[in-house]
């Protein structure tokens, strides 16, 4: 009998110390505190660091949608309408002279130029932003007007 009360207070023992840690304290709810504390923190963590990627991300497919949109509503505006039947001219047509060559080609020289520099200085971009905006009609006809003239720049008349 004596060896069975030895093995019974070796038991209460064993359970007051493991299940109740060596102060008589429980331990179970201690550590699953822990836990869910680290998990707190961890997913804190995590989401301190993905909030901003998120907003950067957000916020660039806002811009990109946004400017999309403005880029079509541009390109609707300026689709050309139907073309006015013409009528015919009266008995005689009188035709302009012609432009002088070399002086037109002189004066597109440096219209090319200067437009050239203000594209080229930051400033001057950022004072005037409508001079580089192609959804203002007017800019953009300049630009489209620019790039024929560019096209029919050659060396021979």
């Amino acid at each position: 009998m004596g060896r069975a009360r030895s093995h019974h207070h070796l038991r209460r023992q064993y359970r007051r110390y493991y299940r109740r840690g060596p102060y008589g304290r429980p331990v179970l709810p201690l550590l699953v505190l822990a836990a869910v504390g680290m998990v707190g923190v961890a997913l804190l963590a995590l989401l301190a660091t993905l909030t901003p990627i998120m907003l950067a991300g957000v916020g660039a497919f806002v811009v990109i949608r946004y400017l999309g949109r403005r880029h079509l509503r541009a390109m609707r505006r300026r689709q050309p309408g139907p073309m006015p039947v013409s009528t015919p001219a009266p008995s005689v047509t009188r035709t302009p002279p012609a432009p002088d060559w070399r002086a037109t080609r002189a004066r597109f020289a440096q219209l090319r130029t200067e437009y050239a520099q203000f594209e080229c200085d930051p400033l001057a971009v950022l004072r005037l932003p409508a001079l580089t905006d192609v959804t203002v009609p007017s800019t953009g006809r300049f630009v489209d007007a620019f790039a024929e003239a560019q096209a029919l720049d050659t060396d021979t008349e």
